[in-house]
Order: C-alpha cells, then structure tokens, then sequence
C-alpha cells in the first residue's frame, strides 16, 4: 500500500533539515545590560594596572578623565581603542589609549556564545597629594 505524500511536505522537512547560509539554527541569546556592564567594569580594573601616570603630565599638575571607545570583536584579544572625549592633556589621552590596546580581553560570554561588544570607558587621571 502506497502513502500519499505532499510535494509541500516534502519541501517541508528538507527546509527544516537543511541549515540555509547566514541561517542561525539555535536561538542567540543577546547579553543583558547588566553583563556589559560587569564586563565593562572588568575592562577597566584591567586597564588601571597597566597605566602609569605620564611624567610630563605630574610636573605640569594635569589632571583629567580620557573617554575611550572600546570595542571587541568575537575573536579579538586586544580591544580596537579610540578616543571619544580628550581630557585636555595629549600625554594622559595617550596613555589611556596605550594602556586600553595593550589590555588583553575577551568579548562578553551571553547564552553560551561571545558577543561582540562596544563600550565608552572613562579613565580618570588625578594627583594625590602626600601629607
């Protein structure tokens, strides 16, 4: 005995089946606000062990906040740096910008995947007077 079968199902199940290019087959969780931001704040403690502040800078009293543009790529290890908002003095946005490219770092992990990821990372740079 011969079952019918639909031409429509057939197409049907070979759709399904069949992984089509630029196709996801699993849904993709996207990262919550709150593990950007988590990631963020990592970033930059990573980013405030390897600065120094420029001696130029502490003989010339300058102080200041480099905002940075930071992105990272699914498979980057070093961020891609660029500077958002100067602090004023070329000699602390250039070390905020060398420190942040010379930071190791993973794009965020959300939902068993990386994310790729851009964020404004503020650097602060102040003087600390000795008592």
């Amino acid at each position: 005995m011969r079952i019918p079968i639909s031409f429509k199902y057939i197409i049907y199940i070979v759709t399904i089946s069949t992984a089509l290019p630029g196709c996801t087959t699993a849904p993709v969780l996207k990262c919550t606000e709150y593990e950007k931001a988590a990631w963020g704040r990592n970033f930059s403690n990573s980013v405030r062990k390897q600065l120094h502040y420029p001696k130029v800078a502490m003989i010339r009293g300058q102080e200041g906040t480099s905002t940075l543009k930071v992105s990272v790529g699914e498979s980057d290890i070093y961020p891609k740096v660029s500077l958002l908002l100067s602090s004023g003095s070329l000699s602390l946005d250039n070390e905020a910008i060398n420190a942040a490219k010379n930071t190791k770092t993973e794009a965020p992990t959300c939902g068993g995947h990386k994310e790729s990821i851009v964020a404004e990372v503020p650097i602060a740079f102040k003087l600390q007077v000795d008592k």
